[in-house]
């Protein structure tokens, strides 16, 4: 682990010097305005989902950007998926002393109040991992994947070279209209459009609960045995792999999902998943903090920046069963 996180860190420094390169700032390193406060910044960080399992990263990545500046770091997140709540922790964060805000926004509608709010105060909201479409984002800057084009690379390469051109898919997102679920669905549709033989069945909503998940997407291929292949959308993509997986569908059925989790590791091991689509949720936290620090300690102007894909299949799948120890 000492190993990976050393690389992530080298990886997030090239990432964000690339970032920086790009908007022309790297070399106009202001003055650390932060030397004559006579407190800490303080910063808070605001999850959808606090039990999901890259959570850990995100607090991880965010509280190593936070101690090498030295900032007043909190985590904080709903149990499970709740945007009414999220939202109504982040109207309190607005009053709770807080110098910047960083927040996974599920959706621009919801938080647009406490955005104006926070801007009044001199807050600055960053958002990491979801937030709008790419180049039209809520929050000051933003730190994540780029989902339209995550959609289009795990299309590409399932159609291409796990379904060879040919079957039909069904689509299985936790919350069939969130924003950035619709994004990668679109780039997965797209992707499709470069074989004729591969037909889009339907589009199921699973759910945020993994046994209800499950419950819903074998009632979707119930409903549709001539499915031949279950893509879920989200980390929940894990009940695809369940269904085949108990229902003996391996070599019938295929599977393919996002997010790099334990439970999708386990699929792709035992081959009922054949793709999923990471999105590095440490470099992502990172950056929500390390923006926000250079945005408020040297002026510099927030950035969006890609954290990067990375696509999970059996045949580079070792590092990644080697950092959740199963080997």
């Amino acid at each position: 682990m000492k190993n990976s996180k050393r690389f992530l860190m080298i990886a997030a420094l090239a990432v964000f010097a690339m970032a920086l390169a790009t908007q022309g700032v790297f070399a106009q390193a202001g003055k650390d305005v932060t030397q004559g406060m006579d407190k800490k910044l303080k910063m808070v960080m605001i999850v959808h989902d606090i039990a999901s399992p890259f959570s850990a990263f995100f607090k991880s990545g965010g509280e190593d950007a936070a101690k090498a500046h030295n900032i007043d770091f909190t985590f904080m997140g709903t149990q499970a998926i709740d945007m009414p709540k999220q939202s109504a922790m982040f109207e309190n964060a607005i009053e709770g002393g807080f110098n910047a805000i960083t927040l996974t926004m599920m959706d621009n509608k919801a938080f647009g109040k406490g955005l104006e709010r926070a801007k009044a105060k001199g807050i600055a909201v960053f958002s990491f991992n979801m937030d709008g479409d790419w180049g039209k984002r809520a929050a000051l800057g933003y730190s994540g994947a780029d989902e339209y084009s995550q959609g289009i690379a795990l299309g590409k390469y399932f159609f291409k070279e796990v379904m060879k051109g040919k079957g039909s898919y069904i689509l299985c997102p936790a919350i069939a209209d969130l924003d950035v679920l619709v994004l990668r669905m679109n780039g997965i549709k797209k992707a499709a459009e470069e074989y004729p033989d591969i037909k889009y069945i339907t589009t199921v909503e699973i759910g945020t609960d993994l046994t209800k998940a499950y419950a819903n997407v074998e009632n979707a291929y119930t409903a549709h045995p001539e499915a031949t292949a279950l893509i879920g959308t989200d980390h929940f993509s894990e009940s695809v792999g369940q269904v085949i997986s108990k229902r003996g569908l391996k070599g019938k059925v295929y599977g393919a999902g996002f997010d790099i989790t334990p439970g999708m590791m386990k699929y792709v091991k035992e081959g009922s998943i054949q793709a999923t689509m990471g999105q590095n949720p440490y470099l992502q936290g990172y950056f929500a903090v390390e923006q926000a620090w250079l945005y408020l300690a040297k002026g510099q102007p927030p950035l969006e920046i890609n954290t990067g894909s990375e696509l999970v299949t059996p045949k580079n799948m070792a590092p990644y069963l080697k950092m959740y120890n199963m080997q």
